[in-house]
């Protein structure tokens, strides 16, 4: 290992929308289309401030107490966009089935942690053949916290039989960055046009561009 005081590292946790899959943009459309139907004004900037939440969060976080009875109507509107969608604007980005291979040559057990939901999630996986490249693959839990706190990547850890110092976890928002120092964890972030830039909120250990350049950290 190139970088020095990670030798413990055992397993690599990734996120998935951002990081591994090219996915924000559609995520954003769908998500300012749901709202618009049913009235509700909401930017492409408002939604990527909250990249990385769970669709709960996202959807408490814009509306209203008084437009709350409506959330699953909105959710129901964006999940049909992402399904009509999504095939045609989703993809992998660069050099991550090659890493993947990489990490697990090298012993370490990977996984994956997303607030999205199972069947989401493994669509996405099985669609771009990576979904056995994961020892484990921890998905939004109803009614369980949601990044930023740690519940998701506990979980993942303790399904690996890993402690937080033995794990890094790699993301591209701040509720990432966050959710892995709430525990201690090392965090890389992979700069994307809408990741954090004041590190002072929550500071990576390592920032990479693509997820290739694992290969020189790990």
């Amino acid at each position: 290992m190139s970088e020095a005081g990670w030798e413990n590292i055992e397993g690599v946790l990734f996120d998935m929308d951002g990081t591994i899959i090219d996915s924000v943009e559609n995520v954003v459309k769908c998500w300012v289309w749901a709202f618009r139907q049913k009235g509700i004004p909401v930017t492409r900037d408002q939604i990527l401030d909250y990249i990385g939440r769970s669709a709960d969060d996202i959807m408490r976080l814009i509306t209203s107490s008084e437009e709350r009875d409506i959330l699953l109507q909105v959710y129901q509107f964006a999940r049909q966009c992402s399904e009509e969608t999504w095939r045609k604007e989703v993809r992998l980005y660069p050099g991550v089935k090659e890493t993947l291979e990489y990490l697990r040559k090298k012993g370490y057990r990977v996984g994956l942690v997303t607030s999205s939901h199972e069947d989401r999630t493994t669509a996405f996986l099985e669609y771009f053949g990576i979904k056995d490249y994961f020892d484990v693959i921890q998905c939004y839990e109803e009614g369980a916290p949601a990044k930023p706190d740690p519940y998701l990547l506990l979980r993942a850890l303790e399904k690996l039989d890993l402690e937080p110092s033995q794990a890094v976890y790699v993301g591209d928002a701040l509720v990432d960055c966050l959710a892995a120092k709430n525990i201690s964890m090392k965090f890389i972030l992979v700069q994307r046009p809408w990741s954090p830039r004041n590190h002072g909120k929550c500071k990576p250990d390592i920032i990479i561009n693509e997820i290739y350049e694992l290969e020189k950290i790990l």
